[in-house]
């Protein structure tokens, strides 16, 4: 490369990093534009500007690059997020949906093609397996800005790494016959199958081969930042490129993989500091990866191809839309219907509509129509196809969802989020007048305390004034409940973040609280094994399956009789922190009810259910108190060793945190 090259080449750089921040900053103003697609509109432009005032500009962004670069950065970057305690809540549903759901799609859209405008099937199929892979990246930042269900946020992005690794396969086993035109004869389909088993399969096990063994490196290195976050972008591509080259496995599936188990099992090896400046180093990087795709998916984009495809392009972005809309709804009749799901929460109706219009397409398809040889005579079709339903989605899905969102009512309610913040304000002005009070024996003009004084009483009475004015008895009682799961959460984090529980008893705790809030808020999640109308889930018994489980296997392979005791330890001493965190965390909200019945004075009614609420949380106590005591008695010294490791922990936390 030439100094001019290089010159070019940088000035694009810094200028590409000052645009990037400026249509984020841009779109987090306007709500309703998100972030991907306002990058698409901006490359476009961008091509236009360059080719009408013939600007040197001379860069594009090559499969390779996406495909072995910026492709494992973003799914490990997701994956090393994925929480597998809340994720196996969901797990069957999902995995469902990202294999049967994907094929439901493949083959809706292959015959609709070749119905339709009479395009061969076996081409159609291809087209199929190519766009059915999903990248929900727009709207799942959606689903934190309005506040709208983890778990459906989970579903989301759970179904979409999964799919994206079915759908390379699949690609690839579709591909073996259409492109190379061999016939579908008996031999060659088992073949097939074959191959596709030994690729999904050994795409797993290396995924956890390799997360497993990064997770050791970094368990070996102590405090160190720069090492340890580079070990995990180590992990991303090399776990990638090792499977595709190597093994000929899917370098997906094995990234997502390694990126669940880093994420679960290795950031447990992390400290503190460490942990909080990779998860924000991992952020930053999938936001520069996401930006550079979107970005040059317009940029280096001919339009021409559209004008000369209109129709059968039309056909194809119909065919998406009729795929994904099938694949979604009879994916999740069936879950919600058939007992093998049936320890599993459902999937509302409305979550549904969601997951229907929410299916945007993404980097996977771009990479895999790419990744189709000049020869193929359909290539140019294809690329037409995918480029068009990859628009139409991100744009016209992309810029509604929102909208959809909030006509379902699938966010944090308005009325309920205001009377929270009301409440919360009555509170945070009676805890100044306590510290207002304090201030009289020391050195401050009297007049200036009674002048704040008089202040924040009148404060007050225009806040309790409009309280009573937007909250009817219903709408107080649910803001109520969702006000103590937000505590009891808050409450959980802090725990965490002191050292007092593991992060498998957070995760397990955390999951409890989701589904609880979901419930509340989404009634129509009907009644599932293990799992009541109020979103809670009878641990108890699932805790003591796994107990008697243990003992069993014992028995049976007396080989493993220390790891299977040390695993059966594990489960009990995880089981205490969770007890304890409950009694804990209860006894917060029970101290916040109290308060709050005192500060606001309520009407009976919601007096009332405050005392009702309160008793439930006392009764949440004494079970959790009674069951630990049960342990208490039945392992004692696992008690001892219990409260070792938490005074350990807990200094180990302080001295950190001194430490940095």
């Amino acid at each position: 490369m030439d100094q001019h090259a290089l010159i070019t080449l940088l000035l694009f750089i810094s200028f590409f990093l000052i645009l990037t921040g400026g249509i984020l900053k841009l779109t987090q103003r306007i709500s309703m534009l998100p972030y991907t697609v306002a990058l698409l509109l901006v490359g476009a432009l961008a091509q236009f500007i360059v080719h009408t005032f013939h600007i040197p500009v001379h860069l594009e962004l090559t499969a390779d690059i996406i495909y072995f670069v910026l492709l494992p950065l973003l799914l490990f970057e997701s994956a090393f997020h994925i929480n597998f305690h809340q994720f196996r809540i969901q797990f069957k549903t999902i995995t469902f949906i990202a294999t049967f759901g994907i094929l439901v799609s493949i083959f809706t859209i292959g015959y609709f093609l070749s119905g339709v405008i009479g395009y061969p099937l076996g081409v159609a199929l291809l087209f199929g397996a190519i766009i059915s892979s999903t990248d929900p990246i727009a709207v799942i930042s959606l689903f934190k800005t309005l506040g709208a269900p983890k778990r459906l946020g989970l579903v989301a992005d759970g179904e979409s790494m999964f799919n994206d690794a079915t759908g390379v396969i699949l690609t690839r086993v579709v591909a073996s016959f259409v492109v190379t035109g061999a016939a579908f004869q008996a031999n060659s389909i088992y073949g097939s199958v074959g191959n596709f088993l030994y690729v999904f399969l050994g795409s797993m096990v290396f995924g956890l081969i390799a997360g497993y063994l990064f997770s050791k490196i970094i368990e070996r290195i102590q405090n160190d930042r720069v090492i340890e976050t580079t070990i995990t972008v180590a992990a991303a591509i090399g776990s990638f490129v090792a499977a595709e080259h190597f093994f000929h496995f899917s370098g997906v599936i094995s990234t997502v993989v390694t990126g669940i188990v880093m994420g679960n099992l290795g950031k447990t090896k992390f400290s503190v500091g460490v942990r909080g400046f990779v998860e924000e180093f991992w952020e930053y990087f999938a936001f520069i990866s996401v930006s550079l795709v979107f970005f040059f998916a317009t940029f280096n984009l001919d339009f021409s191809i559209f004008s000369e495809n209109i129709y059968p392009i039309i056909i194809a972005i119909l065919a998406v839309l009729v795929g994904r809309a099938v694949s979604v709804y009879l994916s999740f009749f069936i879950t919600n219907r058939v007992p093998f799901f049936k320890d599993e929460p459902n999937v509302p109706l409305s979550w549904q509509h969601i997951m229907n219009w929410g299916g945007l397409r993404g980097v996977i398809p771009l990479v895999l129509v790419y990744s189709l040889p000049d020869e193929f005579a359909y290539k140019n079709d294809m690329l037409a196809f995918t480029l068009g339903a990859f628009l139409f989605t991100l744009i016209i899905n992309g810029l509604t969802i929102r909208t959809l969102l909030l006509k379902l009512g699938l966010h944090l309610p308005k009325k309920e989020e205001e009377i929270m913040h009301e409440e919360m304000s009555i509170i945070e002005i009676a805890d100044a007048k306590e510290s207002l009070a304090e201030l009289k024996d020391q050195e401050f003009d009297q007049d200036i305390l009674v002048e704040m004084k008089r202040e924040l009483d009148q404060e007050e009475k225009h806040i309790r004034e409009h309280l009573n004015k937007v909250s009817s008895t219903e709408e107080f009682q649910k803001s109520l409940k969702i006000q103590t799961l937000n505590i009891e959460r808050h409450a959980l984090e802090d725990l965490y973040n002191q050292g007092y529980i593991t992060e498998n008893v957070y995760f397990d705790f955390d999951t409890e609280l989701d589904l609880q809030q979901d419930a509340l808020e989404y009634p129509e999640m009907n009644e599932s094994a293990g799992i009541d109308e109020t979103g809670k889930r009878s641990t108890h018994g699932s805790f003591r399956k796994r107990i008697v489980m243990l003992r069993k296997l014992a028995g049976q392979f007396p080989i493993l009789k220390n790891f299977i005791k040390s695993s059966r330890e594990s489960l009990i001493e995880e089981r205490i922190g969770l007890l304890k965190v409950r009694i804990m965390t209860s006894t917060m909200v029970i101290e916040y009810l109290e308060k709050l019945d005192k500060l606001l004075k309520n009407t009976a009614d919601n007096a009332r259910h405050i005392t009702k609420l309160v008793k439930e949380q006392k009764a949440l106590i004494n079970e959790n108190k009674d069951e630990l005591t049960k342990l208490t008695k039945e392992h004692p010294r696992l008690i001892q060793s219990y409260q070792k490791k938490l005074a350990y922990n807990l200094i180990t936390q302080n001295h950190d945190s001194h430490g940095h």
